[in-house]
């Protein structure tokens, strides 16, 4: 006998011809299955989120990998599957070619993420992507399908109450001192945390400016080839996106390397090189740091005191006429030295004075000229920073402990930030003593009770319902009980058929003629509207024509089945999604969940269901306003003749004049100005514990980076109403960095923490009054004033902060680092000026309209330049900073 070894040709051998038929056909059968399921088409996911990082409650981009088994190449669809907040299922697709057999295909898909009070509970469940052959606009045939674990890319989580920034760069370039710190469940002084995602490669941005809207900033730092323009040369798409965002209100801020030009700016031969092209920075070369340290920190020691750098700076005379100085320092030069002035040993004391004095002004003519080394210009309602000292060089970040630059000192001025960051080891020396602020109220002035009530269509629903139960029971009484006891009062209910019969007719025609009328009317609508202008003269072609607004708003949909609903005028730019009220979405969702799909290309509009209710939409758009009788056709105008001038008295006091006129086209109330200036708020003073103070025990707060005032109108403004800005002061006022008059006193007593921890347990209603307050605090929001740090040992005062999840987008603060006039005014019952299309027809609807009216005004270097402290003199900063002791007198070298 064989063994169990036995070979299977031998066996086979043994088998009758018709059992080994079935056996081979079996086994090429298990062949054929086994290497279909081995090489199947595969979808996979790399990143989640632009940088591999997300927030919830908006877009968010997935790079999605396709490994290819099909036999030929075919047109595909691929297809990301989300839930909207009514429960249905939204198809998020993106047209692809799909490689032949052993090809890869990578693409970016776009879904709008829920609300959620916790951003990891998005990664939870598995998401759903599928693949289809798509051919005239049809799906052919499911290729693959695949349920992904996002958490699998390790993808950062931001919450809904921070903010998010990317840095193209080495390092997170000395925002980090805006984030999250170990230890503390909210880094103390801050309002809003930032959540800083380093190190992206432009290569690995998405394609499409929706992919980048979660991110309020983006840093470029070119330092290394691993972040050169040059990777995005033949991908023109993500140019165009981040222009796009730019375009949308986004802050894109270009650090200029030290050494090499990858910019290559003043020849356009780069990315951006339309906007860059006319811009020809100067570089110098062995720049003592020491001269640009006040810029960069508020403490005077280097670890090497004679550290050089290399900078680029900008003659304010060449700029091209689209961009405007934005910072500067002036260098270090030696103080004036009266006795070296050559002086006659018999010269009289006159004389001898005349010639000191001569001296001095010669000495003051010497004097180098402020160094400018960043500039600014608006493209688009967004911003574009060029700036000279690049702060993610490592050489230059370790110049000081614990690292270059001091992040409220370097980045407030351009980020429009009123913060002051203490290092975390001046945040655990308070701790350890006690006398850190203790957490208290939060007021969260930008979440659903924002804007839920504002635009429900909860009282037209219950309306038509009620109108319906109405019908029915009018129905029911004459059909039945109330019209049989008229027929038996009168003798005839041998009718009684009969008139039941023509009842049932007579209401069937009430029903439907009733149907017929609602279906005829306009879909009513209702919304809360932030829209955006920023002024210029006619000829200055560099500033933006075209205004912006984002829009909530609620829309009845007609019928069922799937309603047509678009934003704008075919610009695929413009966004539309369901408004997901923060913190967690909807309470109610539909049982009947349907599909529908959101093509990438038209995120502007698209049908979704329709259930005869309403629906919730949240709504991106720039462009030109269309609204009934002109209304926001204009907003407000400058009289030509008596154009708008802010200046200063002899003695230092703001003064302002021109006409302007209110041609919105509506009544305007509730009328908020700034008027920002040119100069630096004077630097607070450092204490032992390395926080600002006045001489005091308490620390306080930091202030604005720019002097400004902040004032209310008293009246409504009327339509076309001229208003003389000459009468808004009642007298010329002195510009003030601290205190009565100042812009961050007056920014204190405006935006106060009002909600109690009992509003906060049962939850309230705003009112009118207070919705105002928070949309104007939402628009004003990096300048609000930010939490205590240090309180009294042993205090159980908690401190208060204002958060925010939504209306990132209207915040204006970094208009308020430069002379602006900004005026915010409130419109009610007014149409939208969004162009909203439902079913083909345009809907005006019914509403709220705050106005963000931005008037820029001329830049004075000379006070845009704060004086340099003499704190930051070569002589003063002798020594390693190695070797300072916190109890020493200096503490703030070790902020």
């Amino acid at each position: 006998m064989k063994g169990p070894g036995i070979n299977l040709l031998d066996r086979l051998a043994t088998l009758r011809p018709g059992r080994l038929g079935v056996v081979l056909l079996a086994a090429l059968a298990a062949i054929l299955l086994d290497s279909s399921v081995s090489a199947q088409t595969l979808i996979e996911i790399d990143r989640f989120g632009a940088g591999n990082a997300y927030r919830p409650g908006g877009p968010v981009a997935v790079r999605v990998i396709i490994t290819s088994d099909q036999d030929e190449p075919v047109p595909g669809l691929i297809q990301w599957e989300t839930s909207n907040p009514d429960g249905d299922i939204a198809a998020n697709t993106r047209r692809i070619a799909v490689p032949g057999r052993g090809g890869v295909a990578t693409t970016w898909v776009i879904a709008d993420l829920p609300s959620r009070s916790d951003a990891t509970a998005v990664t939870i469940e598995p998401w759903i992507f599928r693949l289809y052959e798509y051919r005239d606009g049809r799906r052919i045939r499911e290729i693959a399908s695949a349920r992904i674990d996002p958490s699998l890319t390790k993808p950062r989580a931001a919450q809904q109450t921070e903010e998010l920034a990317m840095v193209i760069g080495p390092n997170t370039a000395g925002l980090d001192g805006y984030g999250p710190i170990a230890g503390f469940n909210h880094r103390p002084g801050l309002n809003e945390q930032m959540v800083v995602v380093p190190n992206v490669s432009p290569g690995d941005l998405p394609d499409e400016w929706a992919g980048l809207a979660q991110y309020g900033l983006i840093v470029w730092a070119a330092n290394d080839p691993s972040f050169y323009p040059s990777i995005i040369g033949n991908k023109p798409s993500i140019e165009n996106a981040l222009r796009r965002w730019i375009e949308r209100g986004g802050h894109l801020v270009i650090l200029l390397p030290g050494g090499s030009d990858p910019w290559r700016l003043g020849r356009n031969e780069m990315a951006f090189g339309d906007l860059l092209g006319e811009l020809e920075p100067i570089k110098e070369t062995g720049v003592p740091l020491i001269d640009a340290l006040p810029a960069l920190s508020d403490r005077p020691r280097l670890r090497r005191p004679d550290a050089r750098f290399d900078l680029h700076r900008f003659e304010v005379d060449d700029l091209p006429s689209a961009w405007r100085p934005l910072a500067g320092f002036h260098p270090y030069s030696a103080p004036f030295d009266p006795d070296s002035i050559p002086v006659p040993d018999d010269a009289p004391p006159a004389a001898r004075q005349l010639l000191v004095d001569d001296g001095q002004r010669a000495w003051e003519a010497s004097k180098p000229p402020p160094v400018i080394y960043a500039v600014r210009r608006d493209v688009g309602h967004g911003t574009l920073d060029v700036v000279g000292i690049d702060v993610a060089d490592p050489d230059l970040r370790v110049q000081q402990a614990p690292l270059l630059p001091a992040t409220s000192t370097f980045w407030n001025p351009i980020l429009g930030r009123r913060v002051f960051t203490a290092n975390p080891p001046a945040l655990a020396q308070l701790k350890n003593d006690r006398r850190l602020v203790p957490p208290g109220i939060i007021e969260d002035i930008g979440n659903g009770t924002l804007v839920s009530p504002v635009i429900s269509l909860s009282g037209a629903a219950a309306t038509g319902l009620l109108v319906g139960v109405m019908l029915f029971a009018s129905y029911w009484l004459l059909a039945g009980p109330l019209g049989y006891a008229i027929l038996k009062r009168g003798g005839l209910q041998r009718h009684a058929w009969t008139a039941f019969a023509l009842c049932g007719l007579g209401f069937a025609i009430l029903a439907w003629i009733l149907g017929r009328i609602s279906i005829g009317q306009s879909a009513p609508m209702k919304h809360l509207t932030v829209l955006r202008h920023v002024y210029a003269p006619s000829d200055e072609v560099s500033a933006p024509s075209l205004d912006r607004a984002i829009t909530w708003f609620s829309s009845q949909l007609s019928g069922y089945g799937l309603a047509s609903v678009e934003i704008g005028e075919d610009d695929s730019n413009d966004l539309l999604s369901h408004f997901s009220p923060p913190p967690n979405g909807l309470e109610r969702t539909f049982l009947d969940a349907n599909r529908y799909d959101v093509p990438f290309e038209s995120r502007n509009g698209h049908e979704v269901p329709a259930r005869a209710t309403s629906a919730e939409f949240f709504a991106d758009w720039m462009g030109a306003s269309r609204s009934p009788n002109q209304i926001w056709s204009s907003t407000i105008r400058v009289d030509p003749d008596d154009p708008v001038r802010v200046f200063r008295t002899s003695d230092g006091r703001l003064e302002i004049d021109g006409t302007l006129i209110n041609a919105s086209g509506i009544l305007l109330s509730n009328i908020l100005i700034s008027i920002t200036d040119s100069q630096r708020t004077a630097t607070l003073p450092l204490g032992l514990d390395g926080l600002p103070s006045l001489g005091s025990d308490a620390a306080i707060t930091d202030v604005p980076p720019n002097l400004g005032l902040l004032f209310a109108r008293a009246k409504p403004w009327l339509k076309d109403e001229a208003w003389d800005l000459g009468t808004a002061f009642p007298r010329s006022q002195i510009l003030r960095s601290i205190g009565p008059n100042s812009l961050g006193g007056e920014l204190g007593d405006l935006f106060q923490v009002n909600e109690t921890l009992a509003d906060i347990a049962v939850g309230r209603n705003l009112s009118e009054g207070e919705r105002e307050k928070n949309l104007q605090g939402l628009s004003l929001f990096g300048m609000l004033t930010p939490p205590q740090i240090k309180t009294n040992r042993d205090s159980r005062a908690g401190g208060s902060q204002f958060q925010r999840r939504l209306a990132r987008s209207i915040d204006l603060s970094r208009r308020l680092v430069e002379p602006n006039l900004v005026i915010m005014a409130f419109a009610y019952d007014a149409p939208c000026p969004v162009p909203i299309t439902i079913n083909g027809e345009l809907q005006a609807g019914e509403g709220i309209v705050m106005l963000q009216w931005i008037h820029p005004l001329p830049v004075d270097v000379d006070l845009m330049v704060p004086e340099r402290n003499e704190q930051f003199d070569p002589k003063s900063i002798d020594g390693d900073i190695d070797d300072l002791d916190p109890k020493d007198g200096v503490a703030a070298a070790w902020r």
